[in-house]
This record gives C-alpha cells, sequence and structure tokens, in this order.
C-alpha cells in the first residue's frame, strides 16, 4: 500500500478525482459526461482501472489540459495543501470571504474550502484569475519551492484576522 502514491494509475486516478470536484460534480455527474457508470468513475480515481484512450482525450479536453498533462507520471507533483494555502493568502489579501470568492469563480464556498484545504485544485482559467489578484503567475502559484510561504506567525495572523471577520459577519447577520 506504501507505494500506492507513487503508482501511475494511482496518480492518474487523483488528477480526475480533482477535475470533478473542482467542478463540484459527484462521481454520477461526471461519469454521465464520458459515457461511464459512477463505478467506473471511483475505479479510475482510486487508480484500480483507467479510462480507455477515447474517455482520457476527452476528459482532458472537458479540463481544458493536454493528455499528456493528465496522463503523465510526475515525480515532484505539486502539493495541493502548499497551493491552497497560497490561494487562501491571496483571497484573504483581497478582502473576500469563501462565499465572496467562490462567486468570482461561478463556485460554491465549499469548493473554495476544498481549494485552500489542498483536496484538489481550481482549473487552468481559474488558476490564472486567482495568480493574477495575488500579482504572480500562475507557475509561481504552483511552485512548492519559492520563498513566498508562510511563516507560522503568518499563518496566525492571518487565522485571527478570518475569525474576526467571521464574528464581525456574524454580527451583522443577526
Amino acid at each position: 500500500m506504501a507505494e500506492k502514491n507513487t503508482d501511475k494509475h494511482y496518480i492518474i486516478g487523483q488528477r480526475i478525482k480533482n477535475i470533478r470536484l473542482s467542478r463540484g460534480m459527484t462521481l454520477e455527474e461526471f461519469g454521465a459526461l464520458f459515457d461511464a457508470a459512477k463505478s467506473n468513475v471511483s475505479k479510475w480515481e482510486k487508480g484500480k482501472s483507467l479510462p480507455n484512450p477515447e474517455r482520457i482525450k476527452a476528459i482532458a479536453e472537458f479540463e481544458n489540459i493536454s493528455i499528456e498533462e493528465l496522463v503523465s507520471p510526475s515525480d515532484n507533483p505539486t502539493s495541493p495543501q502548499i497551493v491552497g494555502q497560497k490561494i487562501k493568502t491571496i483571497r484573504l489579501d483581497n478582502g473576500l470571504t469563501m462565499e465572496q470568492f467562490g462567486k468570482l469563480f461561478n463556485t460554491s464556498k465549499g469548493t473554495v474550502n476544498n481549494w485552500e484545504k489542498g483536496r484538489n485544485l481550481p482549473n487552468k482559467e481559474n488558476l490564472v484569475i486567482i495568480s493574477e489578484m495575488g500579482g504572480q503567475s500562475v507557475t509561481e502559484l504552483l511552485d512548492n519551492n519559492d520563498s513566498i510561504s508562510l511563516t507560522i506567525s503568518e499563518y496566525n495572523r492571518l487565522k485571527e484576522i478570518e475569525r474576526k471577520y467571521n464574528e464581525i459577519k456574524r454580527l451583522v447577520d443577526n
């Protein structure tokens, strides 16, 4: 089981899962787009099987990425958790709630939460917009080795700002 994370099928499956979740789709809804049962999608995401070549092509087109980007076994994948923290910093720097941020991308605050927790990543178009909001390139946003990482004190400061904002919002809403 320990080598599962390096298995090519598992990596491709996680990319497919990220695509599905970034669109807020169920297994069934995603499968319907590619004439596949939800059980097939589940097997793809777990790395138990792969979509056929026609479906691979259709999934890549759906996500607006190349087939190579979908299926290449990267030894150094982008850490979604690090990217998620960067997205959260950009959102907070712009003074936006998760809900407000989600509306910019026609998505829910739940999807934004998933981005920020590193459960999945935004699609290419959204990554471009988010990186522009943060005054950086998509490459910089996705680069795990840059020097724009948060210190613990910066992170705690952001968490405190978010807590105060939510407290004020609750008072205003009540």
